[in-house]
């Protein structure tokens, strides 16, 4: 009788969830695709839209917004909104040319090699694990380190287009700025030591405003179609060999 979940078909989840370059990713999400094929359905199965955190580069931020899609590939997603959120860090650090975004999409059928989350929580597979787990080379870096901890959906997906962008990250202006932009709001451009006292006090015991933050999917739109307009000239400059910049 034929085991439903061997030790091939860990290992090759453990090395998955290990990670690497790309080319080493590509080789794992192949042998995960082809160990996961006859896996029974409920395993095959997403019980949400699922979500993706991804940091691009400014050539990358054009292929998306000017081209219109992003080349994808057999990749991590997850259900958990929060865990996308927290995915890596988060927002990319200040200053540094690159841009995240959280992707949201409702897989398709045949877009899903596999629900590790639901794997995770089945006892025959938790049986199965230790079972094989002193054979499993590397344990330790995957799922015995990340489990079903990250809600994670392996899905095989062509491409990424803009409609499918849920949240932009970004930094805001520093506290001082803020609070001045803030007292011009309020008391205009003469405002006393004591009202710039009060709203420097006002910032501090509320919540705080400032640092990396996921944009809403309102705000997120609203960046969106004000970069909207910009697309088509820059598509018709770069037809004929000119640098492109979005601004947002």
């Amino acid at each position: 009788m034929t085991e439903l979940f061997s030790l091939s078909l860990l290992q090759v989840i453990s090395d998955w969830q290990i990670g690497g370059a790309s080319e080493v990713a590509l080789r794992r999400g192949q042998a995960l695709e082809q160990e996961c094929a006859n896996l029974p359905i409920e395993f095959k199965s997403v019980p949400s839209a699922c979500f993706r955190r991804v940091v691009l580069k400014k050539g990358s931020i054009w292929n998306l917004l000017g081209e219109q899609a992003l080349p994808e590939k057999i990749s991590s997603w997850t259900f958990d909104l929060k865990v996308a959120k927290v995915f890596k860090d988060g927002v990319p650090l200040h200053g540094k040319g690159l841009q995240g975004i959280i992707f949201e999409r409702p897989p398709q059928q045949d877009e899903i090699i596999v629900n590790l989350w639901a794997l995770f929580r089945d006892a025959s597979f938790q049986a199965a694990i230790e079972k094989h787990k002193s054979s499993i080379k590397r344990f330790a870096k995957g799922m015995g380190k990340y489990g079903d901890a990250q809600c994670e959906i392996v899905l095989k997906v062509e491409t990424l287009t803009q409609e499918h962008i849920y949240s932009l990250g970004g930094h805001s202006s520093s506290a001082e700025d803020i609070l001045k932009h803030a007292t011009e709001d309020i008391y205009g451009r003469h405002a006393t030591p004591a009202q710039k006292d009060f709203l420097r006090w006002a910032m501090e015991v509320g919540p705080d405003v400032t640092g990396p933050r996921w944009l809403t999917q309102e705000a997120t739109r609203t960046v969106l179609n004000r970069v909207e307009p910009q697309i088509p000239p820059l598509r018709a400059k770069k037809a004929v060999g000119g640098s492109v910049k979005i601004e947002a």
